[in-house]
């Protein structure tokens, strides 16, 4: 679970990167299987029917659930076989949704929070 962990704060990083070199959104697509970049633009449907379209994919391994924290009043959200995709947002300035994920199986819980302005990890000093 670490390194779906790693993967996906290597993938936040490169997808801010990238909005801001091309000059144009991208969008992180979260399911409770994958973990995707496509360009804000994509067509979404075709993306999550055929997975030749997707770039950059990070596989969820089965027995790991994923939960989404956008707001912390709102309370964690666990994405399901049939929930729809989290699309978390990276704007060409060069700014990312606020967020918090968790990866989650029966030994371990990895949580990773998120800053809007560099897309690192913000990591707990307590």
């Amino acid at each position: 679970m670490e390194q779906i962990a790693q993967q996906t704060q290597v993938l936040a990083k490169e997808t801010l990167r990238k909005a801001k070199q091309e000059e144009r959104p991208y969008s992180i697509i979260l399911t409770n299987r994958e973990i995707w970049v496509q360009p804000e633009n994509s067509n979404l449907e075709l993306d999550l029917q055929d997975a030749s379209r997707r770039t950059q994919t990070i596989a969820i391994p089965d027995g790991v659930s994923v939960s989404i924290l956008e707001q912390p009043d709102d309370g964690w959200f666990t994405l399901k076989k049939n929930s729809a995709p989290f699309i978390w947002t990276f704007t060409q300035s060069g700014l990312c949704d606020n967020l918090e994920i968790q990866f989650e199986d029966d030994n371990a819980i990895e949580t990773m929070a998120f800053h809007p302005l560099t897309a690192g990890e913000i990591l707990d000093e307590e």
